[in-house]
This record gives structure tokens, C-alpha cells and sequence, in this order.
């Protein structure tokens, strides 16, 4: 289960150590269930009244244009704090709906072997399923939409209580009880 106030906790001490506003980089492909984690929440932080958001439904960032991407974002985002946002999948099936957010770059493709840049300095993954050895492409096509769409909610909600989405700053005004 997902501890939404200790992540957006978490969220909200990384950012505050880059000190700088926050462009939300969401990758994956409506074309495929599973992967469609990250712009379903790209979708849905719009919807929210988020700016700074690269990756919906309906514009993905996705393998074959997340080089351009990565170009944009170090060309035109270079003042911002990049949080890169995907799906993932596990061996481990009591993994299986967990969120993980870490200060590090997003390697996306890497559970399906794909050779693709990092993106980001902070990432959130959504494990949306989990895989036998040789079946990472089964495991992301046979993911129910369901599960995706609830991950995609529990991470926008962790984002929002995060980050202010008037400004795309570190939120001040919400005061999280511990």
C-alpha cells in the first residue's frame, strides 16, 4: 500500500532541494495499457491545472521521440526540476501497485531492455505489473487499464499535495500532518 503523505513528503523534500520550479516529464504510449501510466498522469496533472507537463495521451513522450525530448527539456527547461514519470514492471509480485519515488534520472525502456536516455532529476515509478523472465512485453500488454488508472490517481494525488500547482513550486500552503 501507498503511504500518499510520506511520499509527497518525500516529493516535496526533493524539490525543495533544487530550489527551482518543476516541468513534469511523463513517459509512456496510449498504444499500450501498461505503459500508458505516464501519460495518463501527464493527462490527469493537466486536468488538475498543472503547466509545466510534457507527456499526455494525447502528445506522449514515448521511444521513438523521447531523444527529442531530452533536447527540448536541457535546451528550453534548463531552470527547472525535471520529475520524470513511468510505469514499471517487477519480478516481484508483492511489488505489484507500489509507487517509487527517488532523486535520481528515470531509465525508461530499461524493464523491457531498451537503450534509451535518462531523463530527469527526480523519478516516480508506478509498478503496474509483474513478469516472468522473457514476458516483459506480455506483462506491460496484459495490464489491466483499471490498475494503471489507479496508479495514475495515486500519484497525481501525492503530486498535489506536493507541489503548489499555481506556480509548479514546492507547496507551502498545505500543511501535511505526520
Amino acid at each position: 500500500m501507498n503511504d500518499k503523505i510520506y511520499l509527497a513528503k518525500l516529493l516535496r523534500k526533493y524539490i525543495k532541494d533544487f530550489e527551482k520550479e518543476v516541468l513534469f516529464v511523463c513517459v509512456g504510449t496510449d498504444k499500450n495499457t501498461g505503459d500508458a501510466l505516464g501519460p495518463m498522469v501527464g493527462t490527469l496533472l493537466k486536468k488538475e491545472g498543472f503547466t509545466n507537463v510534457m507527456g499526455t495521451l494525447l502528445n506522449p513522450v514515448h521511444a521513438k521521440n523521447i531523444h527529442e525530448a531530452v533536447k527540448i527539456v536541457n535546451k528550453e527547461h534548463k531552470d527547472k526540476v525535471v520529475i520524470a514519470i513511468d510505469a514499471s514492471i517487477t519480478k516481484d509480485i508483492n511489488h505489484v501497485g507500489l509507487i517509487d519515488i527517488k532523486k535520481e534520472p528515470l531509465l525508461p525502456g530499461t524493464g523491457v531492455g531498451k537503450n534509451l536516455p535518462k531523463i530527469g532529476d527526480i523519478r516516480i515509478v508506478g509498478i503496474i505489473n509483474s513478469y516472468k523472465e522473457g514476458d516483459e512485453f506480455f506483462a506491460l500488454e496484459n495490464t489491466r487499464l483499471g490498475k494503471v488508472y489507479n496508479l495514475a490517481v495515486q500519484i497525481v494525488d501525492i503530486i498535489s499535495l506536493a507541489i503548489d500547482k499555481n506556480n509548479d513550486k514546492e507547496n507551502t500552503n498545505i500543511e501535511i500532518a505526520s
